[in-house]
């Protein structure tokens, strides 16, 4: 076992096997991620960073993409401000037991394209993965 910062521990055999000197994935971790999938989550308005925070708070993968603009403000200074690609959107990768976690995290509205069929609207694993590299 290990320790990590604010005493946390982690059984590392739990996330990882070695054999001859190979690392590899535990079965049952490789089975949850392939069950996983991107979704689109709704926030409400102006709070994208503090829902990623309270999704990782929760173990929730969750990807928020940003970018960068300069900002002059009344006073005449000149501010870099971070601001979301989508604004009130996020994407967490998700299985479907993690969907009640998503759902009860402050300001998230609802997750898209989930209200029929429980599965992604259409595929989001390309697009945010295209999204990721820019």
């Amino acid at each position: 076992m290990g320790r990590l910062n604010g005493g946390i521990r982690v059984s590392f055999q739990t996330i990882g096997r070695t054999f001859g000197g190979h690392a590899t994935l535990n079965p049952a971790i490789i089975d949850a991620l392939r069950d996983r999938n991107w979704y689109a989550v709704f926030t409400l308005p102006r709070i994208e960073k503090s829902v990623a925070k309270h999704l990782d708070m929760r173990g929730i993968e969750s990807f928020l993409p940003t970018y960068e603009v300069a900002r002059v403000w009344k006073n005449r200074q000149l501010a870099k401000v971070i601001l979301p690609l989508f604004p009130t959107y996020l994407f967490v990768h998700i299985n479907s037991s993690d969907r009640v976690k998503v759902l009860q995290s402050p300001g998230v509205v609802h997750i898209v394209g989930t209200s029929r069929g429980g599965g992604p609207s259409f595929g989001f694993r390309s697009r945010v993965f295209a999204i990721q590299l820019l």
